[in-house]
Parts: structure tokens; C-alpha cells; sequence
């Protein structure tokens, strides 16, 4: 029997007070939203970073995404890397990812490849770097989120959202999910 193996490296919002801030790991593999604190979690749980293929960042507010710089000095000087990292991010993901970077470490360039892949909702499943995936819209606010469906076999779907409330959009993903 197949399953899905996930962990959470942390359920927390902005405001928790253990700042447990939100990062979930899918297959070894797949980390969903990299908060500030997600190195440390992984490491407690023994993962090999390396193993990471694919970073998806559901929207940019500093609690979903600030862990990278972090990630990026494990990839590049204690597990070094030299394969491709992809980073799906929503639109404008590069330049916000390279300014945090430039913001954290000035001068600092990775001596491994990242593809970025800035995309938003689409009725279509794509296929980056072997994961299959279909973006929805979500509602926070006024901030663009991206709620990601994401299909590991035949079956096995997740679907993920950061920060979001039960609204219209999550229903949508979830009913999608159940045709295909």
C-alpha cells in the first residue's frame, strides 16, 4: 500500500508564541513554506537535507519564507549540492528570494543551481522537475497565495495552503482534487 509520508516541522502563525512557525516536509523531498526556524527542525529529525528537490513558497510574508538564506548556506557549504534545487515560488518569487538573499548575505553567490519557477493559478497540471502540480488562488488578505495540489502517484494527492482560512478557493482545490 502506498502512502505519504509527511512531517511537520512546525503548525504555528506569525504570531506563535513558540515560533513553531508553519514548514511541512512531503517524501523526504518536498518543503512546503521554509520558515525561519525549518534547519534546526530538520536537522532534529535527522533528515538529509541534500535530499531536498523541490521548495515551494506559498506567499511572501517573512514567517513562510525567511529560513532560506539558511537553507541556502547547508546547500552550499555543509551539504554541498550539485544538483539542480527547484524553487516554486508565486510571481516576482526570484527577485524577492536574490533581494532576501543580497538583504542577508551581501555578495553571497550560490555555487549550485536553482531553477525558479514563478507561477500562479492555472486550471492545468504542470510537471517541474518530476512533480506534477496545479496552483489555485487563496484567500489571506490582500496577499497573493498560492495553494499548491501537488500528486505523488496515482491516488496520492496533498493539498496545501499557507494562511489560509476555509473559503471558497480551498473548496476548490479539495473538489479538484477528488476528480482527477
Amino acid at each position: 500500500m502506498d502512502y505519504i509520508k509527511l512531517a511537520f516541522l512546525g503548525t504555528g502563525d506569525a504570531f506563535a508564541r513558540g515560533r513553531y512557525w508553519n514548514s511541512v516536509l512531503l517524501m523526504g523531498k518536498v518543503l512546503l513554506d521554509p520558515s525561519p526556524i525549518v534547519l534546526p527542525h530538520l536537522r532534529k529529525l535527522r533528515v538529509e537535507v541534500r535530499s531536498i528537490t523541490h521548495i515551494l513558497i506559498s506567499h511572501f510574508h517573512a514567517d513562510h519564507y525567511f529560513g532560506l538564506p539558511f537553507l541556502f548556506l547547508e546547500f552550499q557549504y555543509n551539504t554541498p549540492r550539485q544538483e539542480p534545487l527547484h524553487l516554486i515560488t508565486p510571481p516576482g518569487g526570484r527577485r524577492i528570494v536574490e533581494t532576501l538573499m543580497d538583504l542577508a548575505y551581501p555578495g553571497f553567490r550560490l555555487s549550485f543551481p536553482v531553477e525558479y519557477h514563478e507561477i500562479g493559478p492555472s486550471e492545468d497540471w504542470q510537471e517541474i522537475g518530476g512533480l506534477p502540480i496545479r496552483v489555485f488562488s487563496m484567500c489571506h488578505g490582500r496577499t497573493p497565495v498560492n495553494g499548491y495540489l501537488l500528486k505523488f502517484s496515482e491516488g496520492m494527492r496533498v493539498g496545501y495552503s499557507g494562511d489560509t482560512a476555509l473559503c471558497t478557493e480551498v473548496i476548490q482545490m479539495i473538489e479538484s482534487s477528488e476528480v482527477m
